[in-house]
């Protein structure tokens, strides 16, 4: 948790050994726009090839691959709307591929913006 950052690396499918060099993609302690506040928890990769990323700040960031860029999408430091998001995912279906759903510890990770209250699932409709 030092340095963290997202990278991939191409792999053999069999071994599961690199087969080449790691790619950096973004290279941060916390994300520019979660305040210097939390680290990434997870991610999800949209139709597009952007990335999801929910932090431990309450908040869902869109990591945007092709321009390098970072857009604050949900939540925030001090909003109570994505109190401890955790995860994001994309549905499954044809219906709901475009849906991301993002679900949340309820505060643990921060008590002090809105007490703790339990993790929820929530459903935001979003455009990738």
């Amino acid at each position: 948790f030092q340095s963290p950052l997202l990278a991939r690396v191409p792999y053999h499918a069999r071994n599961a050994t690199a087969v080449g060099p790691v790619e950096v993609i973004f290279e941060s302690a916390t994300f520019p726009l979660n305040e210097g506040r939390g680290q990434a928890d997870d991610f999800a990769f949209d139709r597009a090839g952007n990335v999801w990323l929910s932090s431990a700040s309450s908040s869902v960031v869109k990591l945007d691959l092709k321009r390098k860029t970072q857009t604050l999408v949900a939540g925030g430091p001090d909003d109570p709307v994505l109190v401890g998001s955790t995860s994001t995912t994309f549905g499954r279906t044809k219906r709901d591929r475009d849906v991301l759903y993002i679900t949340t510890n309820g505060g643990i990770s921060d008590p002090s913006v809105a007490g703790l209250s339990g993790g929820f699932e929530h459903k935001v409709a979003l455009r990738s």
